[in-house]
């Protein structure tokens, strides 16, 4: 046993200083290129730099530089990408030009020929991806990862891949959170305070309902499903909404005010009437 090992360590060393820095272990592993480390059987290119490749055919084929693939079969059929990440077995499997790439998991990345700047986290994530700057966290080869994202635009999908253009989140179905919190809109509705504010006629407010079933300066119901609403606006114009109803609740109110007045006024009269006609009746 003890033979063995040392046969086995001076093989080691043979291969170690074969090329600059060159450390590799396993039956046909590559010993070519400068500053690598290989170990697997066929593990290694012909012309790699700078990389470490653990597993079997672990970039067999790699003439780049800068990567790191461990597992079997990862990378196998990269030739030409540079600094890629491969981790498990048949990650980044029929990669060949795409550089910069970071796979977490088994046959993540698998079909990625030519994309760069992608992050694939999860077993057979982005399985069937083939562009570039992608994110995808999924534990499947599902299109339409539980998290979908776009470096090269900063947006973020959750469980869709179908992100509106000026938007940075979309999110399919409903979503659940303990507060919300809108910063900086600009159209907050306080102007309906000011004195010089011209308050809607009750009559034309009344005739807009009438001919178009909804107050003015809020979209419809049809509106509403074909375009939904921006939640900024929306608050601004229900707000808007609710200051006019004050003002028209405190003008009821003062006109109240004013009634009751008056009819205290009539009852007191009243009463001097009432008063006066039974001092008549009982002169008489």
């Amino acid at each position: 046993m003890k033979n063995f090992l040392i046969v086995v360590m001076l093989n080691i060393a043979t291969y170690s200083f074969a090329q600059y820095g060159v450390t590799s272990y396993g039956t046909n592993a590559s010993i070519s290129g400068n500053f690598n480390s290989f170990f697997g059987e066929a593990a290694g290119g012909p012309y790699s730099s700078n990389s470490s490749f653990v597993g079997y055919y672990a970039g067999d084929r790699d003439t780049g530089g800068g990567s790191t693939f461990i597992g079997a079969y990862s990378g196998t059929y990269n030739r030409y990408g540079q600094y890629n990440t491969f981790l498990g077995s048949r990650s980044g499997y029929n990669n060949d030009f795409g550089g910069y790439n970071l796979f977490l998991g088994s046959y993540s990345g698998h079909n990625n020929v030519s994309g760069n700047n992608n992050v694939f986290i999860g077993y057979k994530s982005g399985y069937s991806e083939t562009s570039s700057n992608k994110l995808y966290i999924e534990n499947s080869d599902s299109t339409i990862p539980l998290i979908y994202g776009k470096f090269d635009t900063d947006q973020i999908g959750l469980n869709t891949i179908n992100i509106p253009l000026g938007y940075t989140l979309a999110v399919k179905d409903k979503i659940i959170t303990e507060e919300l919190r809108v910063r900086t809109y600009a159209n907050w509705p306080d102007h309906v305070f000011e004195n010089d504010y011209k308050l809607p006629d009750l009559t034309e407010v009344e005739k807009h309902i009438q001919t178009n079933g909804h107050l003015k300066d809020i979209p419809s119901a049809k509106n509403v499903r074909d375009n939904g609403f921006l939640i900024g606006d929306m608050n601004s114009r229900l707000l808007k909404k609710i200051e006019e109803l004050t003002l028209y609740t405190i003008a009821q109110q003062k006109a109240l005010d004013e009634q009751k007045q008056k009819n205290k006024e009539l009852e007191h009269r009243l009463l001097l009437l009432e008063a006066l006609v039974q001092s008549k009746n009982k002169k008489k």
